[in-house]
């Protein structure tokens, strides 16, 4: 299915430059693949490769192994890395279990918010749901709402918007007055 979309002049010489750089890049894929596994043979170093070429050293790296490369140094990283700093590092100790005691709380919402206690209770999943189905039914309404909620702490935005939105009567709180 094809638009009616016709690109004028300087799209027309951009995607042909692009299209010509991609057919050339094709063409050259396998010359300096080739090229990098003899030089790589030779002593050259990856980063080296890297630098000349613009390609990462990773891709280098995978030439390296695949024509068994023998390496400069040894790992340093990784799971074949055996430095001092892979012998002696031990795993980190394991969060202690929970005891029953109560999660700490997030601090009240700020009292310029107006939350109602509803709102201001309900789950960061749940704020979350209801803010962005409040912002997608009506988009407009949600772009101004976050204007004037700029400067308000991330962890209350969510339940701001849905604050507003019950109020506006775009959504309703579980277990509230409004809901739906």
């Amino acid at each position: 299915m094809s638009s009616d979309y016709a690109p004028d002049d300087e799209a027309l010489r951009l995607y042909g430059r692009y299209k010509r750089a991609r057919e050339i890049e094709a063409e050259l894929r396998d010359p300096v693949r080739e090229q990098a596994a003899r030089d790589l043979k030779a002593g050259a170093a990856v980063s080296d490769l890297a630098k000349l070429t613009g390609l990462t050293p990773e891709y280098f790296r995978r030439i390296a192994r695949a024509e068994s490369v023998e390496r400069k140094r040894p790992p340093t990283v990784g799971k074949l890395a055996s430095g001092p700093a892979r012998q002696h590092a031990a795993p980190p100790p394991a969060a202690p279990r929970w005891e029953g005691s109560p999660a700490p709380r997030m601090p009240g919402p700020p009292a310029e918010l107006g939350l109602s206690p509803v709102v201001a209770a309900l789950p960061e999943g749940d704020a979350r749901l209801l803010a962005s189905q409040a912002e997608a039914q009506h988009p407009d309404w949600g772009k101004e709402v976050r204007k004037e909620l700029r400067g308000v702490p991330a962890e209350w935005v969510k339940r701001a918007i849905v604050e507003a939105a019950v109020q506006a009567g775009y959504v309703g709180v579980p277990g509230g007055e409004t809901e739906k």
